[in-house]
């Protein structure tokens, strides 16, 4: 699921509807949960044989990817699926 959200993200950003800055806030949620982090510690290295093969946008989106992946790890623990889907303003 979460390369599906990568692989989404990519696919705006090549087409233009995704800004650098809303990519990076798109990240940054991502990476809240702990399902993302792990997927990412398995598959970043894929990625970033693939993203290198590319154009230079494939280079500067997992440039971003990483680069956010790094802040989210340095900003404290991962949080769990549960806490993560946690809506307070949703009743159910």
């Amino acid at each position: 699921m979460t390369s599906l959200a990568l692989g989404e993200l990519l696919q705006r950003f090549r087409i233009g509807h995704l800004s650098i800055e809303k990519r990076a806030v798109k990240l940054d949620g991502h990476f809240r949960g702990e399902i993302a982090r792990e997927q990412w510690e398995r598959e970043g290295s894929g990625w970033r044989s693939t993203m290198e093969a590319g154009d230079r946008r494939d280079r500067a989106f997992v440039r971003l990817v990483d680069e956010r992946y790094q802040t989210a790890v340095a900003a404290g623990p991962a949080r769990a699926v549960v806490q993560f889907q946690d809506r307070p303003d949703r009743p159910w």
